[in-house]
């Protein structure tokens, strides 16, 4: 699957919320980014036109609204939404999480784990290609914590594999992830890996933050994943505000040149 899609190297991650910010930053940096990855809203269609008019750089989309895992068809309302600024975006490719995140006119909140029965899988596999049928780019399915024990009889990495090959979907791997997941359910990140089929691994995206303790966790998942020779088309460090401010300028774009070695040092002149 992965040669399906073109390199486009590395960049930043940000939503389309108050974007100027993070142009403003990104444009500053010694190091120039070569791909953005923009979160949308269904509710920020304005945002969203405003930011890719001042990008030069090619776009990935990334949503959180779907609930792929909804025992029911998903809301057509958001779903029009969310496909309308699809097509105004063009993106090289568009992603959503492995998750659901409520029920019709109920929302949890949060990003919640697949229930891993069959029935559930049928559910993600019906939902995901009835989204796809919508437009012509290419979707993508991103891993979430696992807040609470597995439930199901299909091994949670499993369930991914299954889901990812009968979806023709490719991965977009949340570093973060794996990580929070360690306050619920711990997941060892070498099996994570050693487990996947890493040549549906597309896109690596992971935040920079000023936990030491936490960057390290992620270093270190970025460090074994090189070494098992994953090669994602796209890395995405994810800028987080979260009333802490941004990254230190000269820091960022030393951990994008560091990921611009690791990663793409084959195919990025």
């Amino acid at each position: 699957m992965n040669n399906k899609f073109p390199t486009l190297g590395v960049g930043a991650t940000f939503p389309v919320f108050n974007h100027q910010k993070y142009i403003k930053f990104l444009s500053s940096l010694d190091e120039k980014i070569d791909v953005v990855e923009l979160i949308i809203s269904p509710f920020l269609e304005e945002d969203m036109k405003s930011v890719v008019k001042e990008l030069k750089t090619p776009i990935i989309a990334h949503c959180t609204w779907l609930s792929l895992g909804t025992d029911c068809s998903p809301n057509k309302d958001v779903v029009k939404k969310i496909i309308n600024q699809i097509e105004y975006i063009s993106p090289v490719w568009w992603g959503d999480h492995i998750c659901f995140n409520g029920v019709p006119e109920i929302s949890s909140g949060t990003l919640l784990p697949p229930i891993l029965t069959r029935s559930s899988l049928e559910t993600f596999i019906r939902n995901i290609n009835s989204i796809k049928k919508e437009t012509k780019f290419p979707f993508m399915l991103e891993n979430v914590p696992f807040l609470f024990n597995p439930l199901g009889e299909i091994d949670p990495l499993d369930f991914i594999n299954i889901l990812l090959e009968r979806t023709d979907s490719g991965l977009i791997l949340g570093v973060e992830n794996i990580v929070e997941s360690n306050e619920y359910y711990p997941i060892d990140y070498k099996e994570f890996l050693n487990s996947i089929n890493l040549d549906k691994i597309i896109e690596i995206h992971c935040p920079l933050v000023k936990d030491t303790k936490k960057q390290k966790q992620y270093n270190e998942i970025l460090e074994y994943a090189a070494l098992l020779g994953v090669k994602p088309k796209a890395f995405l460090w994810q800028l987080k505000d979260n009333n802490t401010g941004l990254p230190d300028k000269q820091y960022f774009s030393e951990c994008v040149k560091w990921a611009k070695n690791t990663f793409f040092s084959e195919v990025l002149t």
